[in-house]
């Protein structure tokens, strides 16, 4: 068995797991109401989970990060990554709909974001696909200073 200690690599496995699970779990659940309410719980959980794993074995600095990285839209942008490379068949996220959703300045679910908070929380009013990247660029640099630092 391999161990891993790098808080660097820890991070990536988390990132790269959590916005995995989130394709599936989203676009598994996205036709029902009910069903996607709890998968709502259980992403929450699942994100609590992961920043408790990544405390234990790499430290708090590591684990806020994880957690600004995703605030930031960083690991919704990962998600993009699976729905471009997945290409699952129609209801789910596929090719295409990065482009559509959010470089086409139509995101309006971002709204839990900081942009968003500053903008009002109003759910469906999009916010451009240069604001988004700038926030999750700031993210993933606070969240590497983060752990460069401490």
């Amino acid at each position: 068995m391999v161990r891993v200690t790098s808080p660097w690599i820890l991070l990536g496995i988390a990132c790269f797991l959590y916005a995995g699970i989130d394709y599936v779990g989203y676009n598994s659940t996205r036709t029902s109401s009910r069903a996607l309410k709890v998968y709502r719980v259980c992403q929450l959980g699942m994100q609590i989970v992961f920043t408790l794993l990544l405390l234990q074995h790499a430290g708090w600095a590591t684990a806020l990060g994880f957690n600004i990285i995703w605030w930031t839209f960083g690991l919704d942008f990962l998600y993009y990554v699976f729905s471009e490379t997945v290409n699952a068949p129609r209801p789910w996220d596929r090719r295409g709909d990065f482009a559509r959703g959010i470089m086409a300045d139509a995101c309006g679910w971002a709204y839990w974001t900081p942009i968003g908070i500053v903008h009002g929380m109003r759910r469906g009013r999009a916010i451009p696909a240069r604001t988004l990247i700038l926030q999750a660029a700031l993210g993933l640099l606070s969240a590497g200073t983060l752990m460069l630092a401490f």
